[in-house]
Formats: structure tokens, sequence, C-alpha cells
């Protein structure tokens, strides 16, 4: 039966009023980030005293703020035309190298600007995307989506290294919210523009594997090859672009070596490692477990979502969402901090679902149990706390964050798997 008029214009109402409730919040947040630290230069020294006053120190002694633009992106736009090779420490596609180019034809500090509008443009609609077509329909949810998103350390950390982390995520989220209006192909296009940029985010085609997509599959490879290969070899040449991957192959091995050695990366066996053995061995036998643990963990995760598509449930493109931002860091070896602004979103959708009215006393607690120090282990406040800021880097926190959010996130999947056909919650 359809809902009276009048209950659908209160509804309506009622989510408008809680996001601009939301909304304000997050204003207030903001202008609080503003009045303590005042400059980005300040916030970077607060979130990342190691990296400000170390590899992001310039000659003189101050801090680069955004300096992975500084450093790699902006380089690259400088040098992709002329020397069609990877420029050091820029580990992305030739795609994305061309990319960088518009922001190179202007002064370093126009590109700049241009870039940090684009970073900030792109965090407004992930916060927006995801707090008007997943949470406004929950009580309460697009408040604490708000809460969570603007109180984010990897947010914040995105931001202040000028990161596409939240670029990423946001073309995810967009493949997620056309994939549950049934435009699949669309999605699969989107899916791998963000792939073209950097190549963690093809973990989402897995939705389409479990749904047997094949066309979308189809329309994400084809997309995809014609972004990463083609496109640069139109423009670069043939011979331009086998010079360019060929270094990036390179460039990529020894990142791999040099992530799997260090406690900084968020990977579940470097993580694993530092709190076990307080070092990290890429050749010891805990290693190689806690690398296994992670892939048995990612398997459980599709099982659930193929499950969940068996199931019909309503949403479960945003489960998906849910479920592989989750597997970055169990199969990603060069997760770093920025690589975790997912966070907010899955911590969000796991509130959604212990909300509900239907949820039994017990699950949800068990939920809250783990929900809590998730929301905890993420926030800024808490980094800001620490007497020494590296520690939290250091011994992966933010993986832990992560990780504490699966066996709330499978729980309640499995209690939609095992008792209800359909939800009302996203």
């Amino acid at each position: 039966m359809n809902e009276p008029a009048t209950s659908r214009e209160e509804l309506r109402r009622r989510r408008g009023r809680e996001a601009w409730v939301s909304h304000g919040v997050v204003a207030a947040i903001v202008l609080a980030y503003l009045w303590q630290w005042r400059t980005a230069a300040g916030l970077f020294l607060a979130l990342d005293p190691g990296s400000a006053t170390g590899i992001c120190r310039l000659p003189g002694g101050s801090t680069a703020v955004f300096c992975d633009f500084a450093n790699h992106y902006f380089p690259q736009g400088l040098a992709i035309l002329a020397t069609p090779k990877p420029v050091p420490g820029f580990y992305y596609p030739a795609s994305f190298a061309l990319l960088m180019k518009p922001f190179a034809l202007f002064p370093y500090a126009v590109g700049l600007g241009l870039w940090v509008a684009l970073g900030l443009l792109c965090a407004a609609a992930l916060y927006g995307l995801a707090q008007r077509e997943v949470f406004a329909s929950t009580k309460g949810a697009a408040l604490l989506y708000g809460v969570l998103f603007a109180t984010s350390l990897p947010v914040l950390h995105n931001f202040v290294w000028g990161q596409v982390s939240i670029l990423l995520t946001l073309l995810m989220m967009i493949s997620a919210v056309l994939c549950q209006r049934g435009r699949y192909r669309a999605a699969a296009a989107v899916l791998a523009v963000a792939t073209s940029i950097k190549f963690y985010p093809a973990l989402f085609a897995i939705y389409f594997l479990v749904r047997r997509d094949f066309k979308a599959l189809a329309v994400f490879a084809g997309t995809a090859s014609g972004l990463i290969v083609v496109l640069p070899a139109v423009v670069l040449g043939r011979d331009g672009t086998a010079a360019y991957y060929g270094s990036l192959q390179g460039m990529l091995s020894a990142l791999d070596r040099h992530a799997a050695a260090s406690p900084y990366a968020g990977y579940i066996a470097n993580a694993v490692s530092m709190f076990l053995q307080g070092s990290v061995e890429p050749r010891s036998a805990l290693y190689g477990l806690a690398q296994a643990c992670g892939y048995l963990l990612v398997a459980a995760g599709a099982v659930l979502l193929i499950l969940l598509e068996k199931r019909k449930v309503e949403h479960v493109a945003y489960w998906a969402a849910a479920l592989v931002f989750t597997m970055i860091p169990l199969a990603v070896g060069t997760c770093w901090a920025h690589y975790f602004v997912y966070l907010p979103f899955v911590q969000a959708f796991v509130f959604v679902h212990i909300a509900r009215r239907n949820q039994p006393a017990w699950s949800r607690l068990a939920a809250s149990a783990f929900l809590l120090p998730s929301v905890l282990l993420a926030n800024v406040v808490f980094l800001t706390r620490l007497h020494h800021p590296d520690a939290f880097y250091r011994h992966g926190y933010l993986f832990w964050s992560s990780l504490l959010l699966l066996p709330a996130l499978y729980l309640q999947a499995l209690r939609l798997i095992l008792g209800e056909k359909r939800t009302a919650a996203p």
C-alpha cells in the first residue's frame, strides 16, 4: 500500500531538517579546525608531524602541504609529453599522468589551487552523495555520517597530502549508486575511470562478477583498457606508452618491496606483524599467515555478497560497497592512511542496521561493541590526544579500525541472509 501524501511530505521535511542540521555541524567542525590550526600546514603538523618535518619539509624548513601534488603529480604533468616515463614516486597509470597535464599548464600556485579546489569539491560530493542516497532514510544516520566524515583522520590526511583517495572513493560510491538504480553499465564505466587513476578500485568489479553481469564486466574491461592503454597510445605513441609502463612496472615492484617492510603500511600483514612482534618481516611465517588470513577474509566477504545478492536484499549495491571497501587493507599491500577514507561510510552503514527496530538487543550490543572502538581509532580527536602521533601510523590503528567493522558487518549480513528476504534499511 502506498504511503499517504501527508506521510511522504512529513518524511521529506524530516529528512531536509536532518540534512541541514548535519551540514551545520560539519561546518562548525571545519570552523573549529580553522580556529585551532589556522592553516593547512598547521593541520598537517598536527596530523602527521613525522612527514610534515621529514619527507614533506622544504629546504627552508617550512612544511610543503599537499606534498604528493608538489613532489609527484605536478612534476608528472610537466614531464609526461616530453619524457613519457613516470617521475620518481609517481605510481599511477599513464592515463592519470595525462590527467595531470592540464594542471601543469598553469604556474605551480595556480595548478595547486585548482587541485585543492578539486579535492574539496570531491569531498563535498562524497559527503553529500552518501548522505542523500544511503543515510537520509534512517533517523539520525545523516547527522552521524556528517560527524564521522568531518572528524575522520583518513579524510583529513588525504586533504593535507593532496592525495586522490577521496576522488577514488567518490567514483566507487557513484558506481554503487548507479548499480542500486539498475544502471550497471554506466556503473561499470565510472568504475573504469577510477581504475584508470589507481588500480585497486577494480576490486568493486567483484560485484558484477557476483551478479554474472558479463555485459557490465565487458564495459568495465573495455573502458578501463581504453583509458589505461589506448588513450596513452594515441597521445604518447605506442613506443612512449610501452616505455611508460615498462618503467612503471619496475617502480611498482620496488614500491611493493618497500611497503612490505614498512610499519606505516596499513596492510593486514604489516599491522599484525607490528602488533605481535613489533617489526615487519616480509619473509616471516607470521607475515605469510596474516596474508593468508586476509585472503580468507576477502573470500568470506565475497561469499556474503553472493548470498546477499541471491537473497535479493534491498540496497544490495551498498552492501557490495561496504564489503569491498573493507577488503582494501586485506588485499592491497600499499595501503597508506588515506586509503581508509571509506571508514565513515562503513561505520555509518553498520549504525543504520543496528538502529533498526527489529534488531535484537544482543545483536545491537554485539555490533556496537565493535563499532564504537572502530570509530574511536579513526577519529582525529583520538590522534591529537596521543603524545606520539607517529605511533598511530606505525601500529596500524586505521587497519584495526577497519578490521573491527568486519564482525559487525558480517553479523548484520548473516541476519539478513538467514532471517529476512528484504530490509527497509540501506
